[in-house]
């Protein structure tokens, strides 16, 4: 018996790979998720990882590299998508991490900002000559 997924009142599995991973969907009265299980049952519920605006999305096929195709609905529209075990949708970088790369790239932009205006000054003024 597959394990089900948040309460939900049904599971099914499409396909499973020689690893014995397998994929499919439980279904609640909300709709459904696409959920992994691994050989030992567990249940990894894939919509979690989509995010919230996807809906009623079911897995369909695990290949022996642990790749995932499903398809569910997505702002109001019905689409396939591809989860990878090495996709940046199963590392999201902590906030404390995001915020120092934002800060780095605004400090970024800003040197090139400054230096693309020294350099325009310089070319304006000539050389040995200063500004009025």
């Amino acid at each position: 018996m597959l394990q089900n997924v948040g309460g939900s009142h049904d599971s099914i599995a499409f396909a499973i790979n020689d690893a014995g991973q397998s994929v499919g969907y439980s279904r609640s009265r909300d709709g459904t998720d696409a959920v992994l299980w691994s050989p030992s049952g567990k249940a990894t519920d894939l919509g979690a990882l989509l995010g919230s605006a996807w809906s009623w999305t079911e897995a369909v096929a695990i290949n022996n590299s642990g790749d995932i195709v499903g398809y569910g609905d997505y702002r109001g529209g019905q689409y396939g998508f591809l989860l990878t075990p090495n996709s940046a949708l199963f590392a999201v970088p902590e906030p404390s991490t995001l915020a120092m790369v934002l800060v780095g790239l605004a400090g970024l932009g800003f040197a090139g900002y400054r230096r693309a205006k020294s350099e325009g000054e310089r070319a304006s003024w000539g050389e040995g000559r200063s500004p009025k």
